[in-house]
């Protein structure tokens, strides 16, 4: 069975996965976590965390600016295909 996920939430992961795969090809391939402030306005910190508990998404520090950021997982890539 398909996860449902809400518009909020589609779009919170579509954002994610765009700003991961800009991030990692700048790069050269190295995972860094996205600040929150990159994801789509209106994204709230319940959208977050909803999509964190379904193994979605997953926290870290961004390296750059020392802050908790947010990376999209291999799940959350195949939710969206």
């Amino acid at each position: 069975m398909r996860q449902q996920l809400t518009s909020r939430m589609r779009t919170a992961l579509e954002r994610l996965q765009y700003e991961c795969n800009y991030e990692d090809a700048r790069i050269g391939d190295d995972e860094n976590y996205i600040p929150a402030n990159k994801l789509a306005p209106g994204i709230d910190e319940k959208t977050i965390t909803e999509l964190i508990k379904l193994g979605l998404i997953e926290t870290g520090t961004n390296r750059w600016f020392n802050c908790v950021g947010y990376r999209i997982t291999q799940a959350g890539r195949k939710i969206l295909e």
